[in-house]
């Protein structure tokens, strides 16, 4: 058994790292892999959020208009503070809602399905309103 283990690693390792069977591998370990990934990349998707409503605040106080929800991902391809991608942990694109007096920064979560209860969102009220 000890040396099972270090022998399914080197597989695994090797298995990934040649480009045939890499995508064969992690969808093969998707199952056991997303859920201890995801509590992670949920963190990670709050925290880019965070920044994006600190940008979009930022754009407020300087009399600038907000994107539109059409425009909100090419904005945030121009403006994600700090580096980051234009995308969420998932691969889903960020999208923005904006009533009078709030706005949120939504991303769709590990299912990629908006509207649905694993939305992760950041809200924030609107300045001057």
């Amino acid at each position: 058994m000890n040396r099972v283990i270090p022998l399914l690693g080197l597989v695994l390792a090797v298995g990934i790292l040649l480009p045939a069977t890499r995508q064969r591998i992690l969808d093969l370990a998707d199952p056991v892999i997303r859920p201890v990934l995801d509590p992670f990349r949920g963190f990670s998707a709050k925290g880019e959020m965070e920044r994006l409503v600190q940008a979009l605040a930022e754009q407020q106080e300087l009399n600038r208009e907000l994107p539109t929800p059409r425009e909100f991902p090419r904005w945030v391809r121009a403006n994600l503070p700090q580096g980051g991608g234009d995308t969420d942990p998932w691969g889903a694109e960020y999208s923005l809602r904006v009533w009078e007096d709030s706005l949120a920064v939504i991303s769709a979560g590990p299912d990629s399905q908006r509207g649905t209860a694993d939305d992760v969102r950041v809200s924030s009220r609107r300045r001057g309103r």
